[in-house]
């Protein structure tokens, strides 16, 4: 199925969650509507442990996608998360 941009800011939160822990960052002016959804995708995250967080991004990644690695992904060049799928790719790598 198509990803929404609902699942990838959902996917966005479970990364950023597993990758960097708990959001520290305060809440974008509402002028960043791109920023604010963002944050708060995180921010919905935040009481998920790492694990649980990379957890439910593979199982939610899997569900959308019918692919079971990040590599292959269609939403590797997402405009809402693509800059850190080059980082979870290159940890990945290493």
């Amino acid at each position: 199925r198509e990803a929404t941009s609902a699942d990838k800011l959902r996917l966005y939160g479970y990364y950023k969650q597993a990758t960097c822990g708990t959001i520290t960052a305060i809440r974008p002016k509402i002028e960043s509507l791109r920023e604010v959804a963002k944050w708060e995708a995180w921010h919905a995250a935040r009481n998920l442990d790492r694990m649980e967080a990379m957890a439910r991004y593979i199982e939610m990644f899997v569900r959308i996608t019918g692919s079971s690695s990040p590599l292959d992904s269609p939403l590797r060049n997402s405009p809402v998360h693509a800059k850190d799928n080059l980082r979870f790719r290159n940890r990945q790598e290493i």
